[in-house]
């Protein structure tokens, strides 16, 4: 039985559900998977795509969106109607993201929800968002958390043996809290001198600017950078970290893979409370306001040994009761 995963952004590509798709597809449960990838997703290819994809003779089609490198294109909701509709082939979408889409993408993807065989989403909220604009995906839909993809460090370093204070990490771009992190880090200069912040980030291709200026600010404040570093450098940074301070706009959730890569390597994480943020993920995580999110870091790093050890315990026990327990379970959940 072939099995395609098709995709609009893989690495060495910025993108999160690109990095993810990978993760999916370098498992021994993908392992003879078909990955379907293109640079063009153009109007005008989608009956190449068809063809192309037709060739391989899938009997099941997974289908990641959204991704960066569809951009606008409405090629893949059509491929979701093809196989969905007009062929034998079973066609499932992974849907990563839905309520927070705009009004336009929030229409687009309705053509995917209406259609395809079955879809994934990667948390119950965004199935429930989804059910009650489409009651009847309620018998279509499964959720199938995601893992991180930077692997939790063995051993757990002891935080108080940690030598960086504060971190952010993830992509580099705007609505991400970077600047409501360096915002804290110079109220933090006042409070403790010797701080030692870290920024670990990739630059999506079209941000070079805006990561210019984050870029000069944390020269000014201090802020050192660990850019575009390999998962397994990355891996050893946040083990090297004692706080990540991930202050996003719509709140911690289990879709936030910076906040998965940061508890698998033992980081207290600081960041705020949102509509995705569930109360099992309030045990893991120290709930802030922006408005004095710099004192309640502070008031962290002054924690004691045993006091950090718990936070630790906090995160395993989170990481072991709530999410899937490697990347490989998640493939064998699309399977089933």
């Amino acid at each position: 039985m072939k099995i395609v995963m098709i995709t609009g952004s893989y690495p060495p590509e910025v993108c999160g559900v690109g990095d993810y798709t990978a993760c999916v597809m370098n498992t021994s449960t993908a392992k003879n998977w078909i990955l379907y990838k293109s640079r063009k997703w153009g109007i005008l290819t989608l009956f190449k795509k068809i063809r192309e994809i037709n060739k391989i003779k899938p009997a099941k089609i997974f289908m990641q969106y959204p991704t960066e490198g569809y951009g606008w294109s409405l090629v893949p909701h059509f491929l979701t109607i093809y196989y969905s509709l007009f062929s034998n082939v079973k066609c499932c979408v992974v849907v990563h993201e839905h309520s927070q889409l705009s009004f336009k993408a929030r229409v687009a993807e309705s053509l995917i929800m209406l259609s395809t065989n079955k879809i994934i989403f990667t948390n119950h909220f965004e199935l429930k968002y989804a059910v009650k604009l489409y009651p009847r995906l309620k018998m279509r839909s499964k959720v199938v958390k995601i893992f991180s993809n930077i692997e939790g460090s063995i051993p757990i370093k002891a935080t108080v043996d940690r030598e960086y204070d504060l971190v952010n990490f993830g992509h580099i771009r705007p609505l991400k809290g970077i600047e409501v992190f360096l915002d804290a880090v110079q109220v933090l200069r006042e409070l403790r001198p010797l701080i030692r912040p870290l920024l670990i980030g990739q630059v999506p291709s079209g941000y070079e600017d805006y990561f210019r200026v984050i870029e000069a600010r944390c020269n000014d404040i201090g802020v050192e950078i660990a850019l575009n570093v390999e998962m397994n450098e990355v891996t050893k940074l946040l083990n090297n970290c004692k706080v990540a301070y991930l202050p996003f706009q719509d709140g911690v959730s289990e879709r936030r893979g910076s906040f998965l890569a940061s508890i698998s390597n033992g980081v207290v994480v600081c960041s705020t409370a949102g509509i995705f943020t569930t109360n099992e993920m309030k045990k893991a995580v120290v709930i802030t306001e922006t408005k004095n999110d710099a004192a309640i870091i502070s008031e962290i790093l002054n924690s004691s040994a045993a006091q950090f050890a718990s936070y630790q315990i906090n995160n395993i026990n989170f990481l072991s009761n709530e999410m899937p327990k490697s990347w490989d379970d998640i493939a064998q959940q699309y399977i089933k």
